[in-house]
């Protein structure tokens, strides 16, 4: 499925292959930015919950955490080659996606929505089951599982994220997704994601994935926007976790993944407005995008296929620690518990189940998923 008859990048200057087999081009860092000059990460945030692995959990390990795995030269950093020409053949068919999907407002397309929190699924083909919380917001925060759930049609995607989302227009995003028309294969990848027009079309400086259009600043040697990692959680099996945070410090929308932060978006994408200055509104959980004329039928799963109602220990995928960052200072950013309101499709087909600022270990937390029509595992 995958292709390698794809032009490198501009400015690379040695490419490698991942595990999964995708290629990267090892840029020099600097090259990234109009006069090199790279931002400085921000300082470790002032969480208030414990993010370690516990019981049967463990943490993540991506294609670029093996130290044997070939690099590029120092001063260089991994930028993961677009699918171009597998992307073409999607466009061609019509079924290009915009992106992850959160319809913030109450009118898309000219389709009043009433402040539903999605479009009819049945039509536009997205479900989600999802937290959200209204606010002025500087970053989140959360640790989850990541599962390799099963999609009907190699046109379908389901994804477990963050999204950071300021009006109808702007928002940048990140978490883990299975989706062939973006990766090439079946397997879960991180991802990041950011638009300045509404979810519309894709292109340098407006939106996208990763780093296939300009915006994604890449600082992190190790990992990096469309890695995968090396085993994804299974039923019955150990759980597979990673932390991700997100933070706007000094005019960026940092990410940090685990204990690395790998990279930033401008805030300057967003002009002096809006997104420039915070975000409004905060959401976690999980969505499926069914290709399907009657998406109603779909039986791609979301999660670990199981729904949420089922708890960890039924194995259902869930976000734990789930924080948000409400201030910022010299000292960096301040997160507390997250307090979110479900926003759920009325689909029996996917559920959430959440529990705000509980004295546990697991602060605030949800479980989200499900088989589609299909059955459970």
């Amino acid at each position: 499925m995958l292709s390698e008859h794809v032009e490198p990048h501009s400015a690379t200057v040695k490419t490698t292959k991942t595990s999964s087999g995708r290629l990267l081009d090892w840029i020099p860092i600097e090259s990234q930015v109009a006069g090199g000059k790279v931002a400085t990460p921000p300082p470790s945030p002032a969480t208030k919950r414990s993010m370690s692995a516990d019981g049967a959990t463990q943490y993540a390990r991506f294609e670029l955490d093996d130290p044997r795995v070939d690099r590029g030269p120092p001063g260089t950093v991994p930028v993961l080659r677009d699918l171009s020409s597998h992307r073409e053949r999607v466009q061609r068919l019509g079924i290009d996606k915009k992106g992850p999907r959160i319809y913030p407002g109450d009118n898309v397309g000219g389709i009043n929505l009433g402040g539903i929190h999605d479009p009819d699924p049945s039509h536009f083909g997205y479900y989600h089951s999802v937290s959200t919380q209204k606010g002025a917001f500087f970053g989140g925060a959360s640790v989850m599982t990541i599962y390799a759930p099963t999609l009907q049609s190699d046109e379908d995607h389901s994804l477990y994220q963050m999204w950071l989302i300021n009006g109808t227009q702007e928002g940048v995003e990140a978490g883990w997704t299975v989706d062939p028309s973006l990766n090439g294969d079946l397997k879960p990848h991180f991802f990041t994601f950011f638009t300045t027009n509404g979810w519309g079309d894709r292109g340098d400086n407006i939106g996208g994935y990763n780093a296939f259009q300009a915006g994604w600043v890449q600082v992190s040697t190790g990992k990096h926007p469309g890695a995968a990692p090396v085993v994804a959680s299974r039923i019955d099996h150990n759980v597979i976790i990673y932390k991700m945070l997100f933070m706007l410090w000094q005019g960026n929308w940092w990410l940090k993944i685990d204990d690395t932060w790998i990279g930033y978006y401008p805030a300057s994408l967003f002009g002096t407005d809006a997104m420039a200055r915070n975000a409004s509104r905060l959401d976690f959980g999980g969505e499926v995008y069914s290709s399907l004329a009657d998406p109603s039928t779909t039986t791609t799963q979301m999660g670990s296929g199981r729904k949420g109602e089922h708890g960890s220990d039924g194995y259902s995928a869930w976000q734990r620690n789930i924080e948000a960052c409400t201030s910022i200072d010299a000292a960096g950013g301040h997160y507390v518990p997250f307090n979110g309101t479900i926003l759920e499709n009325p689909s029996p087909r996917y559920d959430i189940v959440q529990t705000m600022g509980s004295s546990t270990n697991w602060g605030s937390f949800l479980f989200a998923g499900g088989p589609g029509i299909g059955t459970e595992p």
